[in-house]
C-alpha cells in the first residue's frame, strides 16, 4: 500500500508541475508585448490612426496596408485614458509597429514623404565615382589624376573626379575662396568637404619643431580655427559641424626598426622581403637583378603594404579633438585612389629608381593640391625623428610624405563638415558647382 501510495503522490506531483510550468509558459507567452497590426490600427478599435504627409501637413491614411515605399515612418503621439502623453511605447521597424507597454494608450503614427538623400542626389552627378558603401565613416569620391610633362616642370594635369565642386559663397572661380571639393558624405548625411586651394600657401604647423607639441596646441591648429575660421561667413559658420578629429604620432616608414611601429611584425618581415628585392643587399651591391618591369610589380606591393598600414595605424588612434576645422587625414588620401588602387598613394616615392621614370606619367589623387610647390600639411605627426618632430603631408608628386618638420612652411587647405537641407543645385562641375544657399 506504502509503494502504490507513493506512485500515485508522484504521479499526482508530476501532474501538478507540468500544469504549473504549462501555466507558466502560457503566461509568460501571453504577457509578451503586442505587435501592433495594420488591421487592428485601421478596422479594429480606432485606438490607433495614421497621418501621412502632403504639401501642406498631414491627411489621415485610410487604407488595409502600410503607407507604401515612398513614405518613411517619422514619430508615434500617443496618450493614455486620462489623455496624458505617454512617450516611447511604439518601435516602428522592419514594416511593422510594436507596443512597449501593455497599458492601454490611444496613437497616431506620422508618415512623411521619403526624400532622396544626399547621397542618392551626388551618385546620380557623380559618374559613379561615389562608392556605394562607406569606406572608412563617409561614401568617398575616388579617381585617379594623371600628371604628366613632369620632368618639363609643366606638371599637365587630367582628373578622373570633375563632378564634387561646392561653392560656398560668392567667390567661385578656379581659384576663388568659396570653392570646395566634398570628400564625401557620412551616413547621417553630412558632407566632408576641402578648400580646392589653400588657405594659407605657407604656414608651418608648429614654428618650435624641437617641441612636443601636439595637434589641439599647434600654432596650425589655432590658425585654422581661429584666423581662419572668423573669414567664412555667418551662414556657413551656421551649418559647420563642430566635430571630432583623431589625431596623434604614426611612425614613418624607414628601416630603423628600434623606432619604428607603423607595421606589425609579420608586415615589417614582407616590407623586408620586398625592399631587398627592389633595391637589393649589401651582399649584391644593391643591385636587384630585376628589369623596370619586374619592379614596377613589386613596388605596387610594397606601395600597397605602406599605404593599408598608414591607414590602419591612423584609425587606431585614440586621441580626438572636438573642432570646427580640422585638415585631410592619411585616410582621406589613401582612401581617394580608385578602387583597389590603395598602392598609388605611396608609389611615386619609389619611381626615381626605375630607369625610365623620368619620362613617364604618374598618378595621384584627384584629392591632392592642383596648386604649392611641394605639399599640403595633414593633422598625423611622424615624432621625434633626430631632434625635430615631423609630421605627415600630401606632396605634389601624389604620395604621402613624411619629410617635412613641424617647422617647414608648407601650404594648408583647411576640411570641416556641413549639415544642410537638401536643397541643392548645380552639377558640381567646376564651371556649375553645388551650391547650398549660400551667397
Amino acid at each position: 500500500m506504502k509503494r502504490k501510495y507513493l506512485k500515485c503522490l508522484i504521479v499526482i506531483t508530476g501532474i501538478f508541475l507540468v500544469l504549473f510550468i504549462s501555466n507558466k509558459i502560457m503566461k509568460s507567452k501571453y504577457n509578451d508585448l503586442p505587435e501592433v497590426r495594420l488591421k487592428e490600427i485601421v478596422n479594429k478599435d480606432k485606438s490607433f490612426a495614421i497621418m501621412i504627409q502632403n504639401e501642406t501637413g498631414y491627411e489621415e491614411y485610410d487604407s488595409n496596408t502600410w503607407p507604401g515605399e515612398e513614405y518613411v515612418y517619422k514619430e508615434a503621439k500617443c496618450t493614455d485614458n486620462n489623455g496624458a502623453l505617454v512617450e516611447d511605447v511604439i518601435v516602428f521597424a522592419d514594416g511593422k509597429a510594436t507596443l512597449t507597454t501593455t497599458q492601454t494608450v490611444y496613437c497616431t503614427l506620422y508618415f512623411d514623404i521619403k526624400k532622396e538623400s544626399i547621397v542618392d542626389i551626388l551618385k546620380e552627378k557623380s559618374d559613379g565615382k561615389l562608392t556605394d558603401e562607406l569606406v572608412y565613416g563617409l561614401y568617398r569620391y575616388q579617381g585617379n589624376a594623371i600628371i604628366s610633362n613632369h620632368d618639363a616642370g609643366v606638371f599637365d594635369r587630367e582628373d578622373t573626379v570633375k563632378n564634387n565642386y561646392i561653392c560656398l559663397g560668392a567667390d567661385c572661380n578656379e581659384d576663388g575662396k568659396d570653392l570646395y571639393r566634398i570628400i564625401g558624405v557620412t551616413e547621417d548625411g553630412l558632407l566632408k568637404v576641402v578648400k580646392n586651394v589653400p588657405a594659407n600657401d605657407s604656414i608651418a604647423w608648429n614654428s618650435d619643431s624641437s617641441s612636443d607639441i601636439k595637434w589641439p596646441q599647434s600654432e596650425l591648429y589655432q590658425y585654422l580655427n581661429s584666423e581662419f575660421y572668423n573669414t567664412l561667413s555667418i551662414d556657413l559658420k551656421e551649418m559647420i559641424v563642430n566635430s571630432e578629429w583623431k589625431y596623434g604620432d604614426i611612425s614613418n616608414i624607414d628601416f630603423d626598426e628600434e623606432n619604428q611601429n607603423i607595421f606589425t611584425p609579420k608586415e615589417l618581415e614582407k616590407y623586408h622581403e620586398l625592399s631587398d628585392a627592389i633595391y637589393g643587399t649589401e651582399e649584391n651591391d644593391y643591385e636587384s637583378g630585376l628589369n623596370d618591369d619586374q619592379k614596377r610589380e613589386k613596388i605596387k606591393e610594397i606601395s600597397k603594404l605602406e599605404s593599408e598600414a598608414l591607414v590602419k595605424r591612423e584609425n587606431e588612434l585614440t586621441d580626438n579633438v572636438t573642432a570646427n576645422i580640422g585638415l585631410l587625414t592619411l585616410t582621406d588620401y589613401c582612401s581617394s585612389f580608385e578602387s583597389n588602387s590603395i598602392y598609388n598613394c605611396m608609389i611615386s616615392k619609389h619611381y626615381y629608381i626605375l630607369d625610365e621614370a623620368k619620362n613617364e606619367d604618374f598618378v595621384v589623387s584627384w584629392l591632392s593640391s592642383q596648386r604649392g610647390w611641394g605639399a599640403d600639411w595633414t593633422m598625423s605627426r611622424i615624432g621625434l625623428t633626430d631632434y625635430d618632430f615631423y609630421a605627415w603631408s600630401v606632396s605634389l608628386r601624389g604620395h604621402v610624405d613624411g619629410g617635412w618638420n613641424v617647422g617647414s612652411e608648407l601650404p594648408v587647405r583647411p576640411v570641416f563638415y556641413l549639415k544642410f537641407d537638401l536643397d541643392i543645385s548645380g552639377v558640381g562641375t567646376l564651371d556649375d558647382p553645388f551650391r547650398i544657399g549660400i551667397e
